[in-house]
């Protein structure tokens, strides 16, 4: 077992460590016990390892799209649909699992030096994420996208990439680093009839759904099956905040969006 010392300790709820340092005990790569030094039982046999600084809890990147560090500063400055559709996913839509897998152990690498230890995921080939998040011992939730563009046909229709998640999601089940997702696009690039489907297999399946919403000014506008609707309605009129949803961005809502969300107990990132 290694014991860690550090001059202060922040817990969970926030408080900081007192005079006496903080302790956090590891044990074959599990956190075993942490808390006040004064509080820590013997260990004669541990091998300490002085930290300078404060220990704390790892930090959570709440929605990640962690292997576009492979197209950093590609489109940049372009607003976000014309970034979407001339840029970004006519790359994507050439890249490659293990072009996927080596993105994510890079980008990972960079988390963890930053203290970031869980990822909340929404990228292509959720396989090769989950692979890369083990091969570097970092927790992710590897939420596949569901999405529907001309760039990216090869992952199939709406219907197969459902089936892709749902064998996904049994193949991960139980791990102790893994979570499957489901990840939608966002509202206004998906048809109503799939977004129905998507909110349905999610309850089914008991899977997170993680989508961007209000991520850009006038996106009610795009929204052509809503009536008008903002989007965070049209997500709750189709179904989409009845479970357990995490939504991205949410820059451009109002206050009765707000509202609903909070009601719904939306996550927002």
């Amino acid at each position: 077992m290694k014991r860690y010392a550090a001059d202060h300790l922040l817990t969970m709820d926030g408080d900081l460590g007192r005079a006496s340092p903080g302790i956090v005990d590891v044990a074959e790569g599990t956190v075993v016990w942490a808390g006040d030094a004064a509080d820590a039982s013997p260990a004669p046999d541990a091998e300490l390892v002085e930290v300078p600084g404060m220990l704390m809890p790892g930090m959570v990147d709440a929605h990640c799209h962690t292997p576009m560090v492979l197209l950093r500063g590609a489109g940049e400055g372009l607003p976000v649909d014309r970034w979407l559709h001339e840029v970004i996913w006519p790359r994507e839509g050439r890249l490659t699992k293990e072009d996927v897998e080596w993105g994510m152990v890079l980008g990972a690498a960079e988390l963890l030096r930053s203290g970031v230890t869980t990822t909340n995921e929404m990228y292509f080939f959720g396989d090769a994420i989950a692979r890369a998040a083990v091969r570097i011992g970092m927790r992710t939730i590897a939420c596949s996208p569901i999405i529907d563009d001309p760039n990216l046909v090869r992952f199939g229709t709406w219907q197969e990439q459902l089936d892709g998640i749902a064998a996904l999601s049994a193949a991960w089940h139980g791990h102790p680093l893994v979570e499957i997702g489901i990840g939608p696009h966002a509202a206004y690039g998906l048809a109503r009839t799939t977004l129905e489907h998507v909110a349905a297999f999610a309850a089914d399946h008991g899977l997170l759904t993680h989508i961007h919403v209000a991520e850009q000014r006038g996106e009610a506008a795009l929204l052509t099956e809503s009536g008008g609707l903002s989007a965070p309605a049209y997500l709750d009129e189709v179904g989409l905040l009845a479970g357990r949803t995490l939504a991205a961005h949410c820059v451009w809502v109002d206050e009765d969006d707000i509202s609903l969300l909070a009601e719904r107990e939306v996550g927002v990132a």
